[in-house]
């Protein structure tokens, strides 16, 4: 007897620790928050419009999770900077942006493809869909026009609403989405990219392309926009100084107008000092800008040579200039066939004694005989100059 009731009493108390310890639990699930179901739209991501045809980005209104026993209707209406369309043509009119195309507003094909469908433009700013019965989504698309008008980038606004009562814990999450229509249209249909390039400098009547430049000097680029801009556009380039030439405030950030030519050219100007110093060189680089794009090549670097000697290098070229007199070749002036050319030679110091000069005589046409080509020698008197005269044709070719 004794035993029966303790083991009543063991039993008792298993129950009741059974109970206690399934007592959290049970609360903890009487006391869980619910997650409500949220209705939200979203939109398709930004792109360009295009140039010509058309392209059909879709709004996605969209359930948290799956209602099965209710359908939930709502209605999206659209706004923003873009022209929507309002007359339901076939083709987009010039006048507007885009049109709204339900998910509803369609036409089934039954010939030559039969269970497609085509797109049915809508004339409201509004369009009502229903999400059905254990659905989870639904789209709503705009056809948006390709075009090569120049105008701002342009936004289609679309705006959630719920209609009438929703199924039970249904509210509106995210109510709005913006999709923006970006401009890629420019003054040239497209941005024009822009190079830039070591100016060549004319010496004599020789062209030369990369000779360096002399301190005191002005190095020159040239910037060349392709396709050429209908309107002028200021191009930002970064001048840089490898040694100590630039004059000041010539480095840094500069800016270059180029005009509807397509061109234009940036002066780096240089000091002219006395000091002996290394060579170096100035670079110019073009700027990512709004107007245009950065072509090839980027940027262009231009020699540039120190003009002072340093105490050895003056004496030995003072007892060069001593030694041996410079000499100046003057072009002859224009005459006519039969009629000799005359050339000035002249040493920039009267030599002593007389000095010979070795000479080459080309020409571009025919009028100079072939005996007076080639290379002859002239003597240079002590009087410092002497002319070189040189004998043409007359012939009765035209």
């Amino acid at each position: 007897m004794f035993d029966w009731i303790k083991q009543a009493a063991g039993l008792r108390q298993s129950v009741l620790a059974a109970a206690l310890l399934s007592l959290p639990l049970l609360v903890g699930h009487t006391t869980r928050a619910q997650a409500q179901p949220t209705l939200s739209i979203s939109a398709p991501a930004d792109a360009d419009e295009g140039d010509w045809a058309t392209r059909d980005p879709s709004f996605k209104v969209r359930l948290s999770e799956v209602i099965w026993g209710q359908t939930i209707e709502f209605k999206v209406c659209f706004s923003g900077t873009a022209t929507r369309d309002t007359t339901a043509a076939a083709t987009i009119p010039a006048s507007a942006d885009y049109q709204l195309i339900g998910a509803t507003g369609r036409k089934r094909l039954q010939a030559p493809q039969p269970g497609y469908f085509w797109p049915i433009p809508q004339t409201s700013s509004c369009v009502t869909e229903t999400i059905p019965r254990g659905g989870l989504d639904r789209v709503v698309e705009i056809w948006i026009k390709g075009d090569t008008e120049i105008e701002p980038d342009e936004t289609v606004v679309a705006t959630l609403s719920l209609i009438g009562t929703p199924p039970a814990g249904v509210t509106l999450g995210t109510s709005t989405a913006t999709h923006t229509i970006k401009n890629d249209d420019h003054t040239t249909g497209k941005l024009p990219q822009v190079s830039i390039h070591r100016t060549h400098r004319l010496i004599g009547q020789i062209v030369s392309w990369c000779p360096p430049v002399f301190e005191g000097a002005d190095a020159i680029f040239t910037l060349i926009a392709s396709p050429a801009p209908s309107s002028p556009i200021t191009v930002t380039v970064d001048v840089t100084d490898g040694g100590d030439f630039a004059t000041d405030g010539q480095t840094g950030s500069r800016t270059v107008t180029l005009g509807t030519d397509g061109t234009g050219s940036l002066t780096v100007t240089t000091v002219n000092d006395n000091t002996d110093e290394p060579e170096g060189y100035i670079s110019a680089t073009v700027q990512a800008g709004s107007d245009y794009t950065v072509g090839s090549p980027s940027s262009a670097s231009t020699w540039v040579c120190d003009n002072d000697l340093s105490a050895e290098q003056e004496q030995e070229s003072q007892e060069t200039l001593c030694a041996t007199p410079g000499l100046l070749l003057t072009s002859a002036v224009g005459s006519t066939e039969g009629a000799p050319l005359a050339f000035t030679l002249a040493a920039l110091r009267a030599p002593v004694p007389q000095m010979s000069v070795t000479l080459s005589v080309t020409q571009v046409g025919d009028y100079i005989g072939p005996a007076e080509l080639g290379r002859r020698t002239v003597t240079v008197p002590t009087s410092g100059s002497v002319t070189v005269s040189i004998p043409t044709v007359d012939d009765i070719v035209g």
